[in-house]
């Protein structure tokens, strides 16, 4: 057995996999309703760990995937523009989600009721 690590960041991207891999089963301890910090800190260590030219390891993508789509649902803006938890229209957490979501062309939207188009996100976050 390797002692090497399997990502190039080592210790740090390998406990932030192995976080988004536990929250595919179910929430953790810090989880607080759907929002996890910790889940939040893994999805953003992870997609931006990554360089242009990489890959996510097959079976890594799917649960990177899963945990985007839930950082992001729970960082939706409101009517007014703004993240729920964060109140901020600049979000970060909400943001990387979408980036990766955005960058493996997931179709994915959240089916929240007071929740703006994808157009109208697009616009706010600035990735249009």
């Amino acid at each position: 057995m390797s002692m090497a690590s399997d990502h190039p960041d080592g210790y740090v991207s390998d406990t932030a996999h192995r976080v988004i891999g536990e929250h595919v089963t179910g929430p953790c301890l810090q989880c607080q309703h759907r929002r996890c910090r910790l889940l939040e800190w893994a999805v953003k260590t992870v997609v931006t760990s990554l360089q242009p030219d990489q890959q996510v390891p097959l079976d890594q993508r799917h649960p990177l995937t899963l945990a985007a789509r839930r950082v992001a649902e729970v960082h939706w803006p409101g009517g007014d523009g703004r993240c729920t938890p964060c109140r901020r229209a600049d979000c970060e957490p909400g943001g990387l989600a979408l980036t990766w979501l955005n960058a493996i062309n997931d179709p994915w939207s959240p089916t929240l009721a007071s929740a703006p188009s994808v157009v109208t996100l697009r616009q706010i976050t600035g990735m249009d």
